[in-house]
């Protein structure tokens, strides 16, 4: 869950850069609830997780940033395992 009402309007938009970079690298859904919060879902914990740090730190980036930034954030995890 990220909660922010910012994230949640960025999210909704077909085009959102983070949303985008994510994609390049694995599927990941978004859902809005009723209360504001924003749940993030991967096919594995480790890319759940990654979407999300990417979310709340991306949110305000463009498509160039936004890629950078989940390529270090995939990069690290595979570092890692």
């Amino acid at each position: 869950m990220v909660p922010d009402d910012l994230i949640e309007a960025r999210l909704q938009n077909a085009k959102c850069p983070i949303l985008l970079a994510l994609g390049e690298h694995f599927a990941v859904e978004t859902a809005t609830g009723a209360n504001g919060l924003v749940w993030v879902k991967a096919e594995t914990l480790v890319q759940t997780l990654i979407a999300s740090s990417a979310i709340v730190q991306g949110n305000h980036m463009e498509y160039k940033d936004a890629m950078d930034l989940v390529a270090e954030l995939v990069t690290k995890e595979l570092m890692y395992h």
